[in-house]
């Protein structure tokens, strides 16, 4: 139940931050062509992805003791 709440409001603030994007594109009077919206959604599917893998290889290190056997080495830290 926890989760299906945590989803729903997390779909809610992407719709929100969406609608208030193309708002704020609208009022500004600028016009995207569809090449800037191919370029703008790969750049943050991009940037998810790193961002993601980063992450995934922090979890990695210190679950597996990488972070340990460093402070093992010098113990004046």
């Amino acid at each position: 139940m926890k989760t299906a709440a945590l989803i729903a409001a997390l779909g809610v603030i992407l719709i929100g931050s969406a609608v208030a994007i193309v708002m704020a594109w609208r009022s500004a009077q600028v016009e995207i062509g569809v090449f800037g919206w191919l370029v703008i959604g790969i750049g943050a599917l991009l940037a998810v992805i790193l961002g993601g893998g980063l992450m995934a290889l922090s979890f990695y290190s210190a679950r597996r003791g990488f972070d340990e056997r460093l402070n093992e080495q010098d113990p004046e830290r």
